[in-house]
């Protein structure tokens, strides 16, 4: 096994060092467990084991916990075992049982590492980080997802991450190794099962030396995205403009590989949120035009204000406080205005126009909308062209003349898109998405 070259190369252990072992009782996690024993004396460390029973093969999974007691008990290592019931646990969170499982089992090992200060170590093998960069993939993932699994994550370190599941087998068997096979890894009920039994095969067809060929292109891979990363924090810190906010102008002139990056280390240095690609793309369109706002989750909202990007934390609404949220055929309130919002087609548009006089500034084009809806407040530097009057004006100047009492101007609602202002409440549509003879469908506002 090149475990012990592993460990080299990524520092992974010191002499003295005490290491938390997951051990599911498989022929990865027992060679791994074997191995960290063979070092002991060695290099000073002490070893410990964690098992988790998920609850979810029955007769199978008590099997593997007894196996895992018997044989750390005869290995002279002190073993944690914690009972769980995942499928529950998912049903409450709404995640898969995958993604319920690893949550419970890296808690439990967090958990268990801090009384002895120990290290992590997870028996992931190459075949494993071959699989996850494969399902990524699939998904469609950007270059991170591409790097597969780190050999070192914090204090979790994997040591046979550059070993194959099939040298861990040839181990186990030299070293006389019993372990137990897990009958839910040969079903393709599981996507990186699929993966596994059915596309790994054709590629080790293509070429004998796959593992070793994946193996060249994550670490590649992993040294490109490790030098873009480098470089986005580098930007990040000359975009900073104070809490929470960033340069526009810097964040104008970046590539988007970069820009991209900065983006979600801006969200992550704000408010500790990870962005989705869809709301990155969304913060790239807003920064490109130099204003609007999105939303990243239900707390957490992003505005182009002036020459800044700021990332605003929702508060409960009140009086002279700006906001943003998708927007959504609804009714919509706040404490000062409401409206409500529905869809007409054209034979709901003809019998419409026929008994409304305020049809024309009460509706939306939907063809002439540009990217995506959201309802928020006023920004500095707002411009509405009124339907029907030929010009275009700040919405200062158009709360002037109205008069609208300052005290409601941050309540009141406007619904823009990713080029401006669609509508005003009290001053009906903006010029360039008013409906003509050719359109087919619009957002009908009432006002209440």
């Amino acid at each position: 096994m090149k475990a012990e070259e592993t460990i080299s190369r990524f520092s992974m252990l010191n002499n003295g060092e005490t290491i938390l072992v997951g051990v599911s009782g498989g022929a990865d996690s027992m060679a791994l467990l074997h191995f960290l024993c063979s070092l002991r004396e060695r290099a000073y460390i002490s070893v410990y084991a964690a098992h988790i029973n998920h609850g979810l093969r029955g007769e199978e999974a008590i099997r593997d916990e007894n196996f895992v007691r018997k044989v750390c008990a005869e290995w002279n290592v002190k073993l944690f075992v914690l009972n769980a019931d995942v499928a529950a646990e998912a049903l409450k969170t709404g995640e898969s049982l995958e993604q319920a499982g690893r949550s419970i089992r890296y808690c439990f090992f967090e958990n268990t590492a801090k009384e002895f200060f120990a290290k992590i170590a997870t028996a992931h093998t190459l075949s494993d980080s071959i699989e996850t960069m494969l399902l990524n993939l699939a998904r469609g993932t950007g270059l991170a997802g591409l790097c597969g699994i780190p050999a070192v994550r914090g204090h979790i370190i994997r040591p046979l991450i550059e070993t194959t599941r099939r040298e861990v087998e040839e181990y186990c068997k030299k070293n006389a190794i019993l372990y137990m096979n897990d009958s839910t890894n040969f079903t393709r009920d599981y996507t990186r099962n699929k993966i596994r039994l059915d596309i790994v095969p054709v590629l080790y067809n293509i070429n004998p030396a796959f593992d070793r060929a994946a193996l060249h292109a994550m670490q590649s891979l992993s040294g490109d995205e490790s030098l873009l990363l480098e470089l986005a924090v580098k930007k990040l810190e000359e975009a900073y403009a104070g809490e929470n906010m960033f340069d526009l102008r810097v964040l104008q002139g970046l590539s988007l590989p970069l820009l991209s990056r900065v983006l979600s280390l801006a969200a992550k240095k704000a408010f500790l949120v990870t962005p989705e690609a869809i709301h990155i793309e969304r913060l790239i369109a807003i920064i490109k035009i130099g204003e609007g706002c999105i939303q990243i989750n239900a707390g957490i909202t992003a505005r182009v204000n002036k020459d800044k990007l700021v990332f605003l934390k929702a508060k409960k609404k009140a009086k002279g406080k700006g906001f943003c949220q998708p927007f959504e055929a609804k009714t919509y309130k706040n404490e000062r205005f409401g409206m409500q919002i529905s869809i007409l087609t054209k034979k709901d548009i003809i019998n419409y126009k026929n008994i409304n006089k305020q049809y024309l500034k009460s509706t939306i084009d939907c063809d002439r909308i540009v990217g995506n809806v959201f309802i928020r407040s006023k920004i500095a530097g707002d411009k509405f062209s009124p339907l029907g009057r030929g010009l275009k004006k700040s919405l200062k100047k158009l709360f002037n003349e109205a008069p609208i009492p300052i005290e409601d101007r941050e309540l009141l609602p406007l619904i823009c898109d990713e080029e401006g202002i669609l509508w005003v409440y009290g001053f009906g549509v903006d010029e360039r998405c008013s409906v003509t003879d050719n359109t087919q469908r619009v957002f009908l506002i009432n006002e209440i």
